[in-house]
């Protein structure tokens, strides 16, 4: 697996090491971190890396033999080099939107992170490009409406969760109208 890499701020040390590494095999899935303003970097800062490049200790990010919390953006590509994935990082949580792609392209799923939690609104779609689901999420918990479609398009369920605990849950059929 290939990563292209675009970092804020990364000990000289390891960016040696980590060229030096990248030098040795290139193969697979290709996988880009861009910073948040890739602008302001220097061409030296953008390094290719071999799988593995990250570690997770104790829920955070970080680059592989370092010790500080990876900050980057993140795509990666599946083997027909499109975008199956991205994310951001910072301070090692991933933070913002977040992108899951079908292996054509085509949207999957969508939702965003605040702190390493899912947070707000998450959306995952069919292959054929229908909404599957919507689900809120508070703290990384859901919370709120969830609303699931089958893969014409007809609701099938709705339902609300308050503090946790569902307060209200409707079933359709199959013509989307409520079940008794």
């Amino acid at each position: 697996m290939i990563y292209i890499l675009e970092s804020i701020s990364m000990n000289k040390t390891i960016l040696a090491l980590i060229l030096l590494c990248s030098l040795v095999a290139c193969v697979g899935k290709r996988q880009e971190l861009v910073s948040p303003e890739p602008q302001e970097l220097a061409l030296a800062e953008i390094q290719e890396l071999v799988d593995p490049a990250f570690v997770y200790r104790d829920g955070i990010t970080y680059l592989a033999e370092s010790t500080e919390p990876l900050t980057a953006h993140i795509s990666k590509r599946n083997k027909y080099s499109r975008l199956s994935e991205t994310y951001t990082v910072k301070e090692g949580k991933r933070e913002g939107l977040y992108r899951l792609f079908w292996e054509d392209g085509q949207l999957l799923q969508e939702g965003n992170y605040l702190n390493g939690q899912y947070a707000g609104m998450w959306r995952r779609w069919y292959r054929n490009g229908r909404l599957e689901y919507e689900r809120d999420f508070v703290n990384g918990k859901r919370e709120g409406w969830t609303r699931e479609w089958d893969e014409n398009g007809t609701l099938r369920i709705e339902m609300k969760l308050i503090n946790g605990e569902r307060v209200l849950i409707r079933f359709f059929d199959k013509n989307g109208q409520v079940k008794e």
